[in-house]
């Protein structure tokens, strides 16, 4: 399905997603492949317990990056950052340079989005102090802004947060609700053919729901795809997200449905290529499509 590409938000607002968690180490949309025995009977749980593989909504905090890796028996964990939007945290609070669409950085791949947050913080910090609005207020579902005033002298990024308690920290740069582009599913495979024996995979987005839930199908898929259809995969991904449906884009918001449809179309194709390249071996996503240079996938 070829569609219009997102254009880049260009009034960007500093704006915090929710108050800090609390207590600082909670996640709300939290969940790990070993509660496959949680599901109700009817889904296909094949290979699915034994993936070692998490997800969640955004990072702000040392004692979330913990509480994960006690997930896996404080083991090796990589943290797979999936925001492309530019964010960081001051003051307890998770911040993100956003505009209504959440599409601040569009148009950037890793490296470049990577550098833009990195300069962003650097301000961020310099100026010693911010006043941040409410995420919603930005999207325009709030008439009062809600304004924070915070404290970023000591502003850090994810990345800081993550490896300082302990983890491995890892950036895929996905636009917020869209299909992966080829080069950023390249880039899970790759990460997924380099990941040692025993070590855990945690995804996260900044809702932990739309692309957390689709890279976690990602991985399940490149382990799974030869013994569990495509739909199953999709369910008990969906199941374990706090059923958030992929399989269902009628179900989202009447803009965003183009977008999921085609995320859906993305899944089933991506299904076939992990039947025939299990683990992303021996060809990667981009190899195995150009056979069809027209396709935008």
């Amino acid at each position: 399905m070829l569609l219009r590409q997102p254009v880049a938000d260009t009034d960007l607002r500093l704006a915090y997603d929710t108050e800090p968690p609390q207590p600082p180490g909670t996640m709300a949309f939290f969940r790990h492949s070993g509660q496959a025995a949680e599901l109700p009977p009817g889904f296909d749980t094949r290979g699915l317990e034994s993936l070692q593989l998490s997800g969640s909504e955004r990072i702000t905090s040392a004692e979330q990056v913990r509480a994960i890796r006690q997930a896996y028996g404080d083991g090796p964990v990589v943290v797979v950052d999936l925001r492309q939007e530019s964010h960081a945290v001051a003051d307890g609070h998770s911040l993100t340079w956003r505009g209504t669409n959440d599409w601040g950085n569009v148009g950037l791949d890793t490296a470049a989005t990577m550098a833009r947050e990195a300069g962003q913080l650097e301000e961020l910090r310099r100026q010693g102090n911010a006043v941040a609005v409410h995420a919603e207020y930005v999207k325009g579902k709030m008439d009062d802004p809600a304004p924070r005033h915070l404290a970023t002298t000591l502003a850090c990024s994810e990345q800081e947060i993550v490896e300082t308690a302990g983890a491995e920290y890892r950036r895929i740069a996905v636009t917020d609700h869209m299909r992966p582009s080829r080069a950023e599913v390249d880039q899970f495979i790759e990460l997924v053919r380099d990941l040692p024996e025993g070590t855990g995979l945690h995804v996260h987005c900044n809702g932990g729901r739309g692309r957390t839930t689709t890279f976690m199908v990602l991985y399940d898929m490149l382990r799974n795809a030869r013994e569990v259809g495509a739909d199953a995969i999709m369910a008990r991904q969906s199941k374990l997200g706090m059923d958030y449906n992929l399989a269902d884009p009628g179900t989202a918001k009447k803009r965003k449905q183009l977008f999921h449809a085609d995320r859906l179309a993305f899944l089933h194709e991506f299904h076939a290529y992990a039947r025939e390249n299990p683990g992303g071996l021996p060809r990667t996503w981009s190899q195995w499509r150009s056979t069809d240079a027209a396709q935008p996938t």
